[in-house]
């Protein structure tokens, strides 16, 4: 009877709270013995005075301000290389975008942290595997989670986020709430920006637009503001008494043929809560 009273309480959680069932898969990933072996093609890193010009609506961070994102950098055995954001949620996993590494096994999967500056000299660590989840009705979801080799030592420039817990969640109202997103993505086609970026958006009503039940759709406060390539997989996340919470994965923006308006979909994170339960000990949820 015990038994049967936790498994109905268990079957109610579930439903009012939004989690998925999940089935996870995998890629392996290519090690180098040490960061000087990994050779991978430089962005090119503008002057400060010539970051501040090519990125004019998105607030620069500083050191420590976000000491959750991460650079990633994804090289190919054919020596192609892709630029992508991800957040620290654990010492030994890295949250970013499925569509970041899909296709890619056995490539080297570099994670960057510590410095909101890319002309300073960064904590260099690597993904050995990364899971991703299908759900119930196969959807392939673009969310993935990067297993690290070895595990991150925190510091004042260094540390993890906290992610929502499924009760919380239900507060967020799509239509009202204003959310964070931050990367490491470009500021022009074919210019990386120098300094870590940050912007507001607010999330916007299923009746405004619907990307289904695994995505919020958002509108950024100012509308000059959008990601582009290298933001991929970057944090979205609210501020509650003080605290970031990462409610999201920052993994497209989008523009209606009808419409000037720039949306950004980001993966839902309160809806999977399951399957990062599955791979991380002790997911650290906001309390």
């Amino acid at each position: 009877m015990i038994l049967l009273k936790l498994y109905l309480i268990f079957q109610i959680f579930v439903k009012y709270t939004n989690l998925q069932d999940v089935t996870s898969q995998g890629l392996n990933f290519y090690i180098p013995q040490s960061s000087e072996d990994f050779k991978f093609i430089e962005p090119e890193i503008p002057s400060i005075a010539a970051s501040k010009l090519h990125y004019s609506v998105a607030q620069e961070a500083t050191d420590g301000q976000f000491p959750f994102v991460c650079e990633i950098r994804i090289q190919q055995a054919d020596g192609v290389g892709f630029i992508c954001s991800g957040s620290l949620i654990d010492n030994n996993w890295v949250l970013s975008a499925r569509h970041c590494i899909d296709g890619k096994d056995n490539a080297t999967v570099q994670i960057l942290l510590g410095s909101a500056d890319r002309g300073e000299d960064r904590e260099s660590y690597f993904a050995d595997n990364c899971f991703y989840p299908t759900v119930q009705d196969d959807s392939e979801l673009d969310i993935v989670l990067l297993h690290l080799s070895s595990p991150v030592t925190y510091s004042e420039d260094i540390n993890y986020i906290k992610v929502i817990n499924a009760f919380k969640a239900r507060t967020i109202i799509e239509g009202a709430q204003v959310a964070y997103l931050a990367g490491w993505g470009q500021t022009n086609p074919g210019l990386f920006t120098r300094f870590l970026h940050y912007t507001q958006f607010r999330l916007v009503s299923r009746n405004e637009l619907n990307l289904g039940p695994y995505y919020y759709a958002s509108r950024p406060i100012n509308q000059k503001s959008q990601s582009l390539g290298g933001d991929s997989g970057g944090p979205m996340f609210i501020i509650d008494k003080g605290v970031p919470i990462q409610i999201g994965v920052n993994v497209a923006y989008i523009t209606l043929s009808d419409s000037a308006v720039i949306y950004q979909q980001s993966t839902i994170i309160s809806k999977l809560l399951n399957f990062l339960a599955l791979h991380v000990d002790g997911l650290k949820l906001n309390s």
